[in-house]
């Protein structure tokens, strides 16, 4: 039985299922149990967050059947490299959420990389969530500040993962499968984190590798806000060649089931009772905590898990903070001086919406730390109602930050009521 306070304890639990949905170890282990033609060569992709430790995971196992990578090209974020040793592996940094400069000129080097693969060649690409503004080629004659321009209007409207994809890919060349009319290599292998509902590889990324495109569903955001060029130069496109037929296997390797179900099973080590909360996919952030809190309430003194990704409305100007953020300050205005209640909302990958940490863990004493921590007067309910709920939780001392964590599998939510103020 553990010895833990329960806000130690939900962290490491958090810490477990991360641990389990690790991209490095997940890819190694999968890269362990393939079989290699020694004479080919080996060329791999990495893409998204988690781009980094998957492929240090594949260069890792590579290396124990003494193998080595040809030639890689990697493509992250921002401070999502931490210095892993990569040979022979050209690594990139792009924008996100909102795409840059950077990330259109991934998409050139992308382009040229998977174009000179041998036919014969063991291609492996590794794919997690953040690809989607990484990694472009715009169709022309759009340019960066279209792209720009639609990212940020699809944040604004709160629309499903699979909805702002149909946008991107309206305006892509390689996204949706287009990128495979460009790959010279016979045989493809693709691996995935999945930080999408449903595991879709047709959403994941984009669908980069998708072998089979769908037809693009324009909805979710009225036609007329929508600005007045992107139905027209989104038809006006000269599309990428097609050099041949490729041969791809999709293999999801990680998911936010792994990640709750590794929560489950390590509470329960622990000698908790756990329950796996409903699937909350896109719910509205207030609906989910109210039903979350409703759950706690009830199931005194065990662990309630949920995952996915609440949704949240921005103002105009939206403040700082992303909705795991905002999430937590609405369950520390419900729970405020109701002692015995813990919730914890993070992102897998380490982050929350544009800031550094991964989320908050609040209790019944968050608010009132909050206003005794505060230096400009905040007022809870406003930062709430203007998405501005870092500085609240910052002056509460609620901030999750673990930096990059080498995965990127969507949210994490841990519940717990200790009626006693232990477990």
């Amino acid at each position: 039985m553990h010895n833990l306070n329960p806000r130690d304890l939900l962290l490491e639990i958090y810490n477990h299922a991360l641990n389990a949905v690790n991209g490095r170890q997940c890819v190694f282990e999968h890269v362990q149990s393939m079989t290699f033609d020694l004479n080919a060569p080996i060329y791999l992709v990495a893409l998204g967050k988690a781009a980094v430790s998957m492929a240090d995971g594949a260069q890792a196992a590579l290396a124990e059947k003494g193998l080595v990578i040809t030639s890689g090209l990697v493509v992250t974020k921002a401070a999502h490299h931490r210095n892993e040793p990569l040979d022979n592996i050209k690594v990139l940094e792009a924008g996100h959420p909102i795409p840059t400069q950077e990330s259109l000129d991934a998409g050139d080097e992308l382009i040229e990389f998977v174009s000179t693969i041998p036919p014969n060649a063991h291609f492996i690409a590794l794919v997690s969530g953040g690809t989607s503004a990484l990694v472009e080629k715009l169709r022309e004659p759009l340019q960066l500040e279209h792209l720009q321009q639609l990212n940020t209007l699809l944040m604004q409207f709160g629309l499903t993962i699979e909805q702002m994809n149909h946008y991107r890919q309206a305006m892509s060349q390689i996204k949706n499968g287009g990128l495979l009319k460009l790959i010279s290599a016979e045989k493809v292998i693709v691996l995935y984190l999945s930080d999408v509902p449903g595991n879709d590889i047709g959403v994941i990324g984009s669908g980069l590798f998708n072998d089979n495109p769908k037809d693009l569903r324009l909805d979710g955001i009225p036609p007329s806000c929508m600005p007045s060029w992107f139905f027209v130069l989104t038809g006006a496109s000269d599309e990428l060649p097609v050099r041949h037929d490729v041969t791809v296997t999709h293999t999801v390797l990680a998911d936010n089931e792994k990640a709750k179900m590794a929560a489950i099973d390590y509470a329960r080590e622990q000698g908790l009772n756990a329950h796996l909360f409903e699937d909350v996919a896109l719910q509205p952030y207030t609906q989910f905590q109210k039903h979350m809190l409703n759950t706690m309430v009830n199931q005194p003194n065990a662990l309630i898990v949920g995952g996915g990704e609440v949704s949240v409305p921005l103002p105009q100007t939206p403040g700082r903070g992303g909705r795991c953020q905002s999430l937590g300050l609405a369950m520390a205005i419900d729970i405020q001086n109701r002692n015995g209640l813990y919730f914890l909302a993070a992102g897998t990958d380490g982050s929350d919406g544009p800031c550094d940490e991964a989320g908050a863990l609040v209790d019944a004493d968050s608010i009132t730390r909050g206003l005794i921590g505060e230096a400009d007067s905040l007022d809870a309910e406003e930062c709430l109602a203007t998405a501005n709920a870092n500085p609240f939780l910052s002056a509460s001392g609620d901030l999750i930050y673990t930096g990059p964590t080498g995965t990127n599998v969507m949210d994490l939510y841990l519940g717990l009521y200790c009626p006693q103020s232990s477990v």
